[in-house]
């Protein structure tokens, strides 16, 4: 039995290939370079931000005087306030809402202030409506600079409890409206290497809910 247990240790190991040694010794290399690169990055935009904080506000601010932003939902509420603040900092503003009324209240408040504002009754419900609205935008030879999606139902329904048509509204607009602004808009921005496009959506999202504005907001 110890002879057996000896002639065993003395058998020689079946040594390892060499392509398997170089194969592992590259993934290391790999993997520490990917990982130096990645932590090298992360100083780089830790060092930019940390400096950019020293920089006053005011030089930090992107000019929009003379820029078109587009807002959807701008007859009341968020987008209402989002038209007089960007129009005081010299934006001009189109105003997008079903609400005719909120909206050229909406026109009246900006243009009081001495700025440009134009309002459109757009269903955003209404996909071919969005396309026929950018269309008239792009024949008056206006270029959207900034398009800002706000417009959103809200209601504190249970989803079990909401009628389907208001579920589809909700996401027809919540949701949906955001890709056909944004594939009316979008092409002329990347044609002219300038644009933004800004997604506004409800902290109900982050919290949680259970009605039809809530899982909208969870999408976005």
């Amino acid at each position: 039995m110890a002879t057996s247990q000896t002639a065993s240790k003395l058998t020689p190991q079946k040594p390892v290939p060499l392509t398997t040694t170089v194969v592992e010794m590259w993934s290391m290399l790999v993997t520490l370079v990917t990982v130096t690169a990645a932590l090298f990055v992360s100083l780089l935009i830790t060092a930019y931000a940390a400096l950019k904080t020293l920089v006053p506000r005011r030089y930090r601010r992107h000019d929009i005087t003379g820029k078109v932003v587009l807002v959807t939902g701008g007859g009341s509420g968020i987008g209402r306030l989002l038209c007089i603040k960007l129009a005081h900092r010299g934006a001009r503003i189109v105003s997008w809402d079903v609400n005719v009324a909120g909206n050229e209240e909406t026109e009246r408040l900006v243009k009081a202030g001495g700025h440009e504002c134009q309002a459109r009754t757009v269903d955003l419900c209404d996909r071919s409506a969005i396309y026929r609205a950018a269309d008239e935008l792009q024949k008056q030879g206006i270029k959207v600079d900034i398009l800002i999606n706000n417009a959103g139902i809200v209601t504190g329904r249970n989803f079990l409890e909401s009628p389907d048509e208001l579920v589809e509204r909700t996401f027809a607009v919540n949701v949906l409206s955001h890709f056909w602004t944004s594939k009316a808009f979008l092409p002329a921005m990347l044609a002219s290497n300038s644009g933004h496009v800004v997604t506004i959506a409800s902290m109900a999202g982050k919290v949680g809910g259970r009605s039809p504005h809530s899982l909208t907001s969870q999408i976005l």
